[in-house]
């Protein structure tokens, strides 16, 4: 009871006009206003420093890497399709990816020489049965990067496959178009793993040299193609039985902290809309409870801070723009 009466009369003092505060609430005060500014100004220094830490510790690049595993599961359970193990081999092969594109600037499944994504699943020893790559470029928030893939029919269309099995993400930061922004690469892929069946014996041809031949890789065969997403399988294979959903739910990667973090800018976003909810119930009680007493002052207090609040949430929406897919 004790601690019920502590809140109201809390809120009392600091929303509601009466005699005990002279009929101004301590929100709209000169104290209130700027402790409420300083609290705009720190959250939008907030909104940055996860771009900063992710360009700067890779460390904060894997933390949305996990996350981004995690709305893929969870996309893929609504489609009633079998959760992704994420793959540290397709994590490599993804960070490669990524480095390259940062590093010669480009924003392509085919870079500027010529070279295939499944390149970089040769280069880390991946043999794969199926294999996919979704791109992403420019975001702040790992939500509007899935909700970008999902909203393509393509992306989407490899983010549920069933013949995935694996999923490796990775992140890097570098410049596009005289602009540093992050570059995100998802590959998937389904392993190889069929025993090798055993070989009868013939008697052996009579021996006759030859010079050696270079072992031939197993060709690719395109299943789906366009200039937003890719997804292959080795040719010659016949499509697999979609794995069924499992009953219980995937195993989170990331941690509630993790999600915040990697969504900087809708958090930020529903923290100003909060504080513009407090301001504007402290605003209309000064306006509406007391219209006889006019206190103009704290009045201005509240509408600048009203202002200040929408500018600093359409400069955090500004800055972070939209994610574009490939």
């Amino acid at each position: 009871m004790r601690a019920a009466y502590s809140v109201r009369r809390t809120l009392k003092k600091h929303f509601i006009p009466h005699r005990g505060n002279n009929y101004k609430p301590h929100l709209l005060r000169e104290r209130g206003a700027f402790v409420l500014a300083s609290l705009v100004a720190a959250l939008f220094l907030a909104s940055l420093l996860p771009r900063l830490a992710t360009s700067r510790f890779p460390f904060f690049g894997s933390i949305i890497s996990a996350v981004l595993v995690d709305l893929a599961n969870e996309d893929r359970a609504l489609a009633s399709a079998a959760p992704l193990k994420q793959s540290p081999i397709l994590e490599a092969a993804a960070r490669m990816k990524a480095e390259d594109m940062a590093g010669k600037g480009y924003f392509a499944h085919t870079s500027p020489e010529g070279v295939t994504p499944w390149h970089w699943f040769r280069a880390v020893g991946y043999r794969y049965r199926y294999a996919g790559e979704n791109l992403a470029l420019n975001f702040t928030d790992s939500v509007d990067v899935e909700r970008a893939w999902m909203n393509s029919p393509g992306h989407r269309a490899n983010i549920i496959n069933t013949n995935f099995t694996e999923i490796g993400i990775a992140i890097a930061t570098g410049t596009y178009q005289g602009r540093e922004t992050t570059f995100v690469v998802q590959l998937f892929g389904r392993p190889d793993v069929r025993p090798v069946a055993p070989r009868r014996r013939t008697p052996p041809p009579p021996a006759v040299t030859r010079a050696p031949l270079a072992a031939a890789e197993p060709e690719a065969e395109t299943i789906a193609e366009t200039d937003s997403f890719v997804a292959v399988r080795v040719a010659g294979e016949e499509t697999d039985v979609a794995l069924p959903a499992p009953q219980t739910q995937p195993e989170r990667q990331a941690t509630r902290i993790w999600r915040l973090f990697a969504a900087p800018t809708n958090a930020v976003s529903w923290a100003y809309l909060a504080l513009a909810a407090l301001v504007g119930a402290a605003l209309s009680c000064l306006l509406v409870i007391e219209a006889k007493r006019q206190h103009p002052r704290h009045a201005a207090y509240g509408v600048l801070l009203l202002l200040l609040i929408a500018g600093a949430l359409w400069l955090n929406q500004t800055l972070a723009g939209g994610p574009s897919v490939m």
